[in-house]
């Protein structure tokens, strides 16, 4: 079963994501609501020491502790985590260098955020079926 970090801390924004990779075939969520929280489950920490690391990460940009730009560097820059794709699910003031500044650091996707309920369910429907047909790496690929 694929596994999926999600890092979001607007409890309706997590919800929907949860709900869209719980839907058969279920994917493994592990939802945390801040960075550092994240970091910690990348680093396999503290209560992450036993976890898994994800097939995939989605993150916010804005988070309580490190930022979403913070996780996809620190993902970027290790090499166990580097295959791992990260989307960035967000809003940002200046949207285009938001967006340009995570695909130099290596987002697979950005996707702004919606202002409405059907149209977060598209996006996050439409991210479920992309990765469920795309080819992720396998975990043995994550090793250094």
């Amino acid at each position: 079963m694929p596994r999926v970090l999600i890092v979001e801390d607007d409890p309706w924004f997590a919800e929907i994501m949860i709900w869209a990779f719980s839907l058969p075939p279920a994917w493994e969520v592990v939802h945390v609501d801040n960075g550092f929280a994240a970091l910690d489950h990348l680093r396999r920490r503290g209560r992450f020491a036993d976890v898994p690391l994800p097939d995939l990460i989605i993150t916010c940009l804005r988070l309580p502790g490190s930022s979403g730009l913070e996780i996809l560097m620190e993902a970027k820059e290790d090499p166990q985590l580097r295959v791992i794709p990260v989307v960035i699910w967000s809003v940002c003031e200046n949207q285009e260098e938001c967006v340009d500044r995570a695909y130099k650091l290596g987002a697979a996707v950005y996707l702004m955020k919606p202002v409405g309920v059907r149209e977060g369910r598209r996006q996050v429907l439409a991210l479920r079926r992309l990765f469920d047909v795309a080819r992720l790496p396998r975990a043995s690929d994550r090793t250094p």
